[in-house]
Order: structure tokens, then sequence, then C-alpha cells
């Protein structure tokens, strides 16, 4: 004698067939996205480990960023220094070290300024003239100028003197100066 279903039993197992594929669809498609999620923490998870770190030196940051600021103030002259009054003071403070030093000076002239990054720099030509004692004051002197002044170029060439007296030295520097850009 052979069985056969009825059709309403057909139905509901044919149903329950669809319902459990369905139900594992959805079961591999949650189990999927779950995978990608925990692959995409692993991701992030260092980075924001070193975003809660600098967060967490934020104040150490800070101090650095003014530290450097105070230093570079002392090292270059202010953006909101015109150009040409960097150079003008520039040449002063030059000026008073050389004459001091005992040398000198035979003429004094600033350039035209030059960007460089986010700088201007402010070229200087001046020519001298004294014994060798004064150059070596006015160059130890230079060291201590602020804002730094730059020397570029140095020519040192003797004049003529009498063998019993030291020899004259003619000079020419090509100094520069930093002035940041606004």
């Amino acid at each position: 004698m052979s069985r056969v279903m009825r059709p309403g039993v057909v139905a509901w197992l044919l149903f329950l067939v669809l319902v459990v594929a369905g139900l594992g669809w959805a079961g591999w498609l949650v189990w999927t996205k779950h995978q990608q999620a925990v692959a995409r923490v692993a991701e992030i998870e260092p980075r924001h480990a070193r975003l809660a770190g600098l967060l967490a030196r934020e104040a150490e940051f800070t101090e650095q960023v003014a530290d450097v600021n105070k230093r570079l103030s002392e090292l270059v002259y202010a953006a909101s220094v015109e150009p040409q009054a960097a150079g003008t003071d520039a040449q002063q403070r030059l000026r008073q070290l050389f004459t001091s030093a005992g040398l000198n000076l035979v003429s004094s002239q600033t350039l035209e300024p030059k960007v460089e990054g986010s700088f201007d720099r402010i070229p200087m030509s001046v020519r001298l003239d004294g014994d060798l004692a004064a150059l070596q004051t006015a160059l130890s002197g230079l060291d201590t100028l602020r804002p730094v002044i730059w020397i570029d170029n140095m020519s040192v060439q003797t004049g003529a003197t009498a063998p019993d007296k030291a020899p004259r030295l003619n000079i020419a520097f090509s100094l520069s100066v930093l002035r940041g850009r606004p």
C-alpha cells in the first residue's frame, strides 16, 4: 500500500523548509556582518589608541608649541614687522656691533627680501675695514645678536700696509635676517 501525503501536509513541510532556510540565510548574514565588524574594530583600535595617547599628552604638546614659538621669536623677526623695518633694525645692530669692535664701516645696504618657505629672507651687504683682532671681536659678538643675523658669505682681503704694522683687512659680508610670513 502506498502512502500519499496530503496536500496540506506537503504545504506545511514546504513552508517549514522555507522558514528554516530563511533563518539559516539570516543567521549566515548576521555572522558575516559580525566578522566584518570584528575585523574593522581590530583595524581601527590601534588608531584610536594613538589618538587617545595624543589627547592624553595635549597639555605637553601645547607647552612644547609655546616653547618653540618663544624660541622662534628670539631667532626671527615677527611677521607683523615690515621687511624694511626688520632690515633697518638689523643694519643698525650690525653697525653698532662692528664699530664697537673697532671696524670702520665703509658701506651698508639692505637688499630686496626673498621668500623662503614660511619666511622672508632679508639680505644685507656690508663692507668694512679694520684689523684681524677687531674682526675676531665682531664675529664673536655676532653670535649674541637677537634676532639672529646669518652670515651668507664673507670675503676678507689684506690691504697694503707698512711691514712693521698689522695688515689692514678689507671685509665684505653678505648677511641676512629672517622674518616670519603672515
